[in-house]
């Protein structure tokens, strides 16, 4: 018999939108400056980044557009 283990992943472990913008952004030969006139500022980019600032849903739909996938994955 197979014996499965179920465990939780704390929640930093968990791959999230923030881990995965690098990717998304390396993909089309980007820079996070490039989402500035997307997302409003610079200063907007870096606290949505650090995790200091939530996306939005507008945001979300914005992302989604620029990055072709869809607006779920940001929210």
């Amino acid at each position: 018999m197979i014996a499965y283990v179920y465990y939780r992943l704390p929640a930093k472990a968990l791959p999230t939108v923030i881990t995965r913008w690098p990717h998304f952004l390396e993909q089309r030969g980007l820079e996070p400056s490039a989402l500035w006139p997307l997302l409003g500022s610079r200063g907007r980019v870096s606290e949505i980044l650090s995790r200091k600032r939530a996306i939005s849903k507008d945001q979300a739909k914005k992302l989604a557009t620029f990055f072709h996938v869809g607006a779920g994955l940001f929210i």
